[in-house]
């Protein structure tokens, strides 16, 4: 007994003198995972698009936390891309058609952009069909994480307030036009979706609402050393309604994704991304 006691109080001052020695480190999930975005490019009138998201859902029941998905309705010339006869909102934004015509013009939807990487001998960053989307995630969340990203939010419920950091901290030495985006997304939306039944009733999730920071990005840096925290701090008021229908803060999400461009070719890579639920 008299052991254990000595080896006991050991134990205490030596954990202790640890907490007295050591400097708080910065919060950043950092698990050493790739996380996956997804840039659905849908439309209301497109029969298909509803088994894409049936795709994606499955697909995020899979992969968990690792798969990040958001769905864009763009202004694409084409009547797909238009909202479903009788539906209440319509979510095309501009913005959205920016970030496509950043990634590339698809030849029809459902199309998604998966990590924004090139696929197949054109080249395109913009894969279809849907069927094919599980094979391109399931190679791009083997890779190793560039960097570690986090997300701390303050939302205030009264002013519909959020202002928030993105936290970094890279793996490795980055080198290059590196861009920081963010994107505010709302899921659970009830309205009207085309489908090989016809006209139905449909739940809608991950419809991007906003891009918070510049379409093409923020310019983040040109260098990041490996270790080195970087945050940046954003500020957003959620509307409570637009003239694309009520807002729901609890249904809202912040996505955050460091992206990676070469000057010369334009191609992109999607480094790592975040989410995290708004309130």
């Amino acid at each position: 007994m008299k052991k254990a006691a000595i080896l006991l109080l050991f134990s205490v001052l030596f954990l202790t003198a640890c907490e007295e020695a050591m400097n708080p480190l910065p919060i950043i999930r950092q698990d050493g995972e790739r996380r996956v975005l997804v840039e659905e490019f849908s439309g209301g009138n497109c029969k298909p698009c509803s088994e894409a998201a049936g795709e994606l859902a499955n697909l995020q029941a899979t992969y968990g936390e690792n798969l990040v998905v958001v769905t864009l309705h763009t202004f694409l010339p084409t009547p797909q891309a238009s909202p479903a006869a009788g539906a209440t909102y319509d979510f095309r934004i501009q913005k959205g058609t920016e970030v496509l015509n950043q990634i590339g013009i698809p030849t029809g939807i459902p199309a998604a952009g998966i990590n924004r990487q090139p696929y197949g001998d054109g080249g395109s960053a913009l894969i279809a069909p849907f069927s094919s989307w599980a094979g391109w995630i399931g190679e791009e969340v083997k890779k190793d994480a560039a960097l570690g990203m986090s997300l701390d939010i303050d939302y205030d419920p009264a002013g519909r307030e959020a202002k928030f950091d993105v936290n970094m901290l890279p793996n490795e030495p980055l080198t290059g036009d590196l861009r920081l985006t963010v994107y505010i997304t709302e899921g659970d939306i009830a309205d009207k979706q085309l489908t090989e039944a016809g006209v139905v009733n449909f739940t809608h999730q991950h419809i991007l609402r906003d891009v918070i920071s510049a379409p093409q990005g923020d310019n983040l840096a040109t260098s990041l050393p490996a270790g080195q925290r970087v945050s940046r701090s954003f500020s957003y008021t959620v509307p409570a309604a637009d003239n694309k229908g009520p807002w729901v803060a609890e249904n809202c999400h912040i996505v955050a994704f460091v992206t990676l461009v070469d000057a010369a070719s334009g191609r992109q890579e999607v480094l790592q991304v975040v989410e995290e639920k708004l309130n």
